[in-house]
């Protein structure tokens, strides 16, 4: 049985605080105390987590890359491939092999633009929470320093400056 819990509360607004309750919400029984821990519930490549109230992981978990993230990638570079080869001469062609829409087709293509970086990031699930395949293919910048701004904002200038010797 446990007599005593001691739960020290955190300065810091981004790590999760544990509140055992006022007076008035505790219940009647003596053996039940209520804890309120601000966290909440967010879906991110069909997997849950729990996030604080500031957007970060509450319990960071090594990082693991989202699928359709990765299968986007992989669909990009094999169809290249395959219009490169001359397996198929056109993306109206290759939609047409591959039953899909020929608007999708090219816009997947087009991740076959972006920036080294961003690929090993998406690869290593180093990706920020709200990056998703729709977002990728939305509006895509072909300068990579802009990709970066826009789409690893997480990720320092001396990084970013670093890849764009490339």
């Amino acid at each position: 049985m446990i007599e005593t819990v001691v739960v020290p509360r955190s300065s810091s607004p981004s790590e999760p605080v544990c509140d055992a309750g006022t007076p008035t919400d505790r219940s009647a029984d003596p053996t039940t105390i209520t804890v309120h821990v601000p966290l909440t519930f967010k879906r991110r490549g069909g997997r849950k987590s729990c996030v604080t109230r500031d957007g970060t992981p509450a319990m960071p978990l090594a990082p693991r890359p989202d699928s359709v993230l990765v299968k986007a990638l992989a669909r990009a570079y094999r169809w290249q491939r395959l219009l490169e080869s001359g397996t198929h001469a056109t993306i109206q062609d290759l939609a047409a092999a591959e039953r899909m829409n020929p608007s999708y087709v090219g816009r997947i293509l087009r991740l076959n633009l972006l920036a080294p970086d961003i690929v090993e990031a998406i690869l290593d699930g180093r990706t920020p929470p709200g990056l998703t395949a729709e977002v990728l293919v939305k509006s895509l910048p072909s300068a990579w320093g802009e990709q970066r701004r826009r789409l690893l904002p997480h990720q320092s200038l001396a990084a970013s400056e670093a890849h764009a010797r490339f």
